[in-house]
């Protein structure tokens, strides 16, 4: 009896060194030792591959129903002074050879854009985080960035991203109100210094920026919870590449 008993106490160990380890060279989803460790205690997401459609219209393809819905939950800043709740997002994500794409809709009663765009994180809007070898640090590096579009299709990149002209430049999103809802938006993020594939994992957050006259107001987000992640980007949460 102790025998059988010390047998399965090595058989479950050498179970759970593997799965931390990700030591099967056949399965594309294995995590290595370092990936496993930094996506824990953050909330991931699912990438299927697919190219969908990124223009004006915003409309949902079909293609997007085989993708999982996660919602941005973590609320990063409340200033109303009555019982509103920051603005929230549903919504979606896709990656191909060249970019990530994510679908959102935000549930939004009073959508605000006063601000000029030389303030554009104070409009209602969605930013995007990428950090392409999710090396989560406390900075910025040169496959890092944070892109955002308001409510009124200004497109913009925060301040602290080394490259983010040439992110900016490839960048494409596309909002549009829906009366009695919010507004949804539709984004293509480049990737600019690796190229995905099953298995890739990637540091990636997501903002709703919601504002009231022209100032805002509140924030909600994937992962992040203190309004940090634009400039590092260890408060990211993590992108998982799936077929």
């Amino acid at each position: 009896m102790k025998r059988h008993g010390i047998i399965v106490a090595l058989f479950l160990f050498s179970c759970g060194f593997l799965l931390l380890a990700g030591c099967s060279s056949t399965d594309p989803m294995a995590f290595s030792q370092q990936e496993y460790a930094q996506t824990l205690g953050k909330n991931r997401a699912k990438f299927y591959r697919g190219t969908p459609k990124v223009d004006s219209t915003c409309v949902k393809e079909a293609i997007w129903d085989r993708c999982d819905v996660y919602k941005t939950q973590v609320v990063a800043q409340n200033d109303y002074s009555d019982s509103t709740k920051p603005a929230e997002a549903e919504f979606q994500c896709m990656w191909d050879d060249s970019f990530y794409y994510c679908y959102a809709s935000i549930r939004d009663s009073a959508v605000d854009c006063e601000n000029p765009n030389t303030l554009a994180y104070q409009n209602d809007g969605v930013e995007f985080y990428i950090d392409e070898n999710d090396s989560a640090i406390l900075s910025y590096d040169k496959d890092d960035c944070q892109l955002r579009i308001t409510v009124n299709d200004s497109l913009s990149v925060g301040p602290t991203a080394p490259e983010g002209r040439p992110y900016l430049s490839k960048f494409k999103a596309f909002a549009k109100i829906v009366p009695g809802f919010g507004y949804v938006v539709v984004a293509a993020v480049p990737f600019r210094h690796s190229y995905p594939k099953v298995g890739t994992v990637f540091g990636f957050d997501i903002q709703v920026n919601d504002a009231r006259d022209g100032i805002r107001l509140g924030q909600t987000c994937f992962n992040q919870a203190d309004n940090t992640g634009w400039q590092k980007s260890d408060v990211f949460g993590v992108g998982i590449c799936y077929p």
